[in-house]
Order: C-alpha cells, then structure tokens, then sequence
C-alpha cells in the first residue's frame, strides 16, 4: 500500500485527552510522569493516540463486563 493513501489520525494535544478521561490537566501530567497513562513525548509536549486512550481505558476497567445492548 502506497504511503500516501494511508490515512493517519492526529495525536490530540493534553487538554483534548484531559477532556476525552474526564480529568484533570494537572492529574494528566503527574499520571504521565509515572508511565500510567500511554502517551508519546515530542519535544516538550505530550500527545494522545485517543485510541489507545479507548483501550487504555477499557483494559483498565474493573468490575463485571457488561455486553452492550
């Protein structure tokens, strides 16, 4: 497949992947810092793949599972 009919989806910035876990920024960066949260480091920034967010998410759940109706 040609590079350039691969779509890529952007990386959202901290206050977007804040929003999207229902945090706090500050939390975001301290949970970061302690490698809980799967995020990349370009230069000073941090930045969020929301899918791996989404399954981050979904891998940490606890409880029973509940199938979707």
């Amino acid at each position: 497949m040609p590079v350039s009919s691969v779509k890529v989806q952007p990386l959202g910035d901290v206050r977007e992947a804040a929003e999207f876990l229902g945090r706090s920024i500050n939390s975001m960066y301290l949970d970061c810092r302690a490698g809980l949260i799967p995020h990349y480091r370009i230069g000073h920034s941090l930045r969020f793949d929301m899918d791996e967010l989404k399954a981050w998410l979904e891998s940490n759940r606890g409880g029973p599972k509940v199938d979707a109706p």
